[in-house]
């Protein structure tokens, strides 16, 4: 098992201190850390919610409704792209971004339709395969 770099260790103490985060989990290859920053505050993880019109599930909707989902595990930016229930949105809409260790990976729309549900809010942290939006398809 190689060794974790302390460098990348380092970095996501940072990051995740910097952003308000009081936990932080890392995996590469066979090693894994984890980290408590501030265990008097660390409790569940509880997320708010934006503006919705459907269920709140975190479940994949079903019928004419398809989710969004998040690809990344780090901190959501809506970079100006402010999402509203009843907006229209296309496939290859990018609708904000998922920050992980610096870097910005767009959240781009696989859907056409209107939003039905937003579960994200602008600097909120996001767990790999969470539902980010809710949209109505066409």
């Amino acid at each position: 098992m190689a060794p974790m770099d302390f460098a990348l260790v380092r970095h996501a103490l940072n990051l995740a201190k910097n952003t308000g985060m009081d936990e932080v989990d890392l995996e590469i290859g066979e090693s894994k850390f984890h980290a408590v920053l501030d265990e008097k505050s660390a409790k569940p993880a509880t997320k708010p919610k934006a503006t919705t019109a459907a269920s709140s599930k975190q479940e994949e909707p079903a019928s004419k409704v398809k989710a969004i989902k998040s690809h990344n595990v780090g901190i959501y930016r809506d970079q100006g792209h402010h999402l509203k229930v009843g907006q229209e949105i296309n496939v290859g809409d990018v609708i904000g971004a998922v920050v992980a260790l610096g870097i910005a990976n767009d959240v781009v729309s696989t859907v056409q339709g209107k939003i039905a549900e937003v579960n994200v809010l602008d600097s909120e942290a996001v767990e790999y395969g969470q539902i980010l939006v809710v949209v109505e398809v066409e």
